[in-house]
């Protein structure tokens, strides 16, 4: 997790990503309810001069119902690495998918989700960008959300619903048509070499917490 600082962008707003309500009960445990959901798939190194990171590598989807945020990444991968299996531990250290959001455009604060293959999670409310956000917001309130994590042939994948609830400090539940900014990021470890960072967001910067760059997620039926 790089250091959250404040910079302007000139970067253009990424494209919505519409985020669709459910049509199906979702069981995080399974495999079903995700087929008219939108994929997310271009996750790069943006800040990059060649841009580094595969079409492909990391695909994800984003639905949502009355209750729950809901989302399904499904990461190849060769070697898996974790950093801890305890909760609130820096996981960025290992292999870890990243979520954020960013419900309102004129408040600074936004929240921050983290998964890694051992099912670890780290989550925050993180109510004004800065250097030491870790350490100051990491056990400042109770989450609920719930995951489920599992190898695949290629790699491992991760589902989750994240009740209304634990975003309670920004309003709780979008209406329809409501727009959060967001980004879905990734580090990708391999042994000997330095971590693979890349995100759906055009960030101008290594640096996760930019949401200056991040795109735009819409509520959608």
């Amino acid at each position: 997790m790089s250091d959250p600082i404040q910079t302007p962008s000139t970067t253009p707003r990424d494209t919505a990503v519409q985020c669709r309500r459910a049509t199906t009960p979702i069981d995080i445990d399974g495999t079903g309810g995700w087929e008219h959901a939108d994929v997310v798939y271009d996750f790069a190194s943006h800040w990059l001069p060649d841009v580094r990171g595969a079409s492909g590598r990391t695909r994800a989807r984003l639905l949502w119902d009355d209750d729950h945020l809901y989302f399904l990444a499904e990461l190849i991968d060769e070697e898996l690495i974790s950093s801890s299996s305890e909760d609130g531990a820096r996981l960025w250290l290992g292999d870890v998918f990243e979520l954020f959001f960013k419900p309102a455009a004129d408040a600074p604060g936004y929240y921050e989700f983290q998964v890694n293959p051992a099912g670890a999670r780290l989550n925050m409310y993180i109510p004004e960008r800065s250097r030491d956000a870790y350490d100051r917001w990491r056990s400042s309130r109770p989450f609920a959300w719930r995951t489920a994590v599992r190898r695949t042939d290629d790699g491992w994948a991760v589902a989750g619903a994240i009740p209304w609830s634990d975003f309670t400090p920004t309003g709780g539940a979008p209406r329809r048509g409501d727009v959060w900014r967001f980004a879905l990021c990734r580090y990708d470890y391999s042994t000997g070499q330095p971590p693979v960072l890349t995100s759906s967001a055009p960030l101008q910067r290594a640096d996760f917490h930019r949401y200056e760059d991040w795109g735009d997620l819409r509520f959608v039926d």
